[in-house]
């Protein structure tokens, strides 16, 4: 009976960390995303969809976006996003 509270309390340990994981920006916040996107191009959330989601390195993630029909790269880094081509909104 130990071992099935032992392994009961190690799967809440984890999904309890995963959960924060998520909430502090480690997941893809889509809307946020999208209305980012939404925002640099003038184009109706409606019709942006993610196309693709590549993790990087250093914490940063791509995503190919479809913005009103053209193809458009964004970065992700911590919780912010971005328009690849106009670089990082970042000090450097």
């Amino acid at each position: 009976m130990r071992t099935a509270h032992a392994s009961i309390a190690f799967f809440t340990l984890v999904v309890s960390t995963l959960s924060g994981c998520a909430s502090m920006g480690f997941g893809t916040d889509t809307p946020k995303l999208v209305g980012t996107a939404a925002f640099d191009h003038s184009c109706p959330k409606e019709n942006i969809k993610v196309v693709s989601e590549e993790p990087g390195s250093m914490g940063v993630t791509m995503y190919v976006l479809d913005v009103c029909g053209t193809k458009k790269k964004y970065k992700r880094a911590g919780t912010m996003y971005y328009d690849a081509e106009k670089g990082s909104p970042m000090p450097q």
